[in-house]
């Protein structure tokens, strides 16, 4: 890679006359510096442009596509959010379509499906979308009878969350999926950690299914 052309230093120390006659010795490496600089500024504002408008119309694609789903119409939906998805892939706006396509799959009973697109929509999606793709992940598994799978979801989500009420109301779908897993032990440790707390968001139903769990004679 070619180096910048670097002027000679100017001496603080010369007469008054001295900054004027350096900048005309030197003008030409002078401007070939600022120049290389300018370019460096232009290159960045218009790729920070480019991100930008390219953000801008993810999220209007993703209002377009999500309209049918929100009138309920699955198929149309799942075609329309799957573009999105596609085309917008790496961006929030694209990893909320392919989470709403896979809605719209597991509304019409598309549960293998809808996982598999979530599988590979989650590779590109930012880290910050990983909680709602392993939490819609075990709603796929849950949809498919697979609830050992749904139970390990459910708890990378939760990991991953960091408001107490979400992340305690995935604990509770993992609770719900280690019972129908035939996992019932698993499950009481983790509805008696949640009523501890006296204010929780499932401390009421952590409750019952204590009881429940206990009654069946879980241990």
């Amino acid at each position: 890679m070619a180096k910048s052309p670097t002027a000679p230093a100017l001496s603080l120390d010369d007469d008054g006359e001295s900054l004027l006659e350096w900048f005309q010795a030197n003008s030409r490496t002078v401007g070939i510096v600022a120049g290389v600089l300018v370019a460096g500024v232009a290159g960045t504002l218009l790729w920070r442009s480019s991100v930008s408008t390219k953000l801008n119309r993810a999220s209007a694609a993703l209002s377009t596509a999500q309209t049918p789903f929100l009138a309920g119409d699955y198929k149309s939906a799942e075609s329309e959010l799957a573009k999105v998805a596609t085309r917008y892939a790496g961006t929030m706006s694209g990893a909320q379509a392919a989470m709403l396509q896979a809605q719209a799959m597991f509304e019409q009973g598309k549960y293998k499906e809808g996982v598999a697109a979530l599988e590979a929509a989650r590779k590109a999606a930012p880290a910050e979308a990983s909680a709602s793709f392993h939490q819609l992940l075990g709603v796929g598994a849950e949809g498919q009878n697979d609830f050992a799978a749904a139970a390990k979801h459910y708890a990378e989500a939760a990991t991953g969350t960091a408001a107490a009420g979400e992340k305690a109301l995935l604990q509770a779908s993992q609770a719900r999926a280690l019972t129908k897993a035939g996992r019932p032990a698993e499950a009481l440790a983790l509805w008696r950690s949640l009523a501890v707390d006296e204010s929780g968001a499932v401390v009421q139903e952590a409750r019952v299914r204590i009881g429940e769990l206990v009654a069946a004679g879980t241990k």
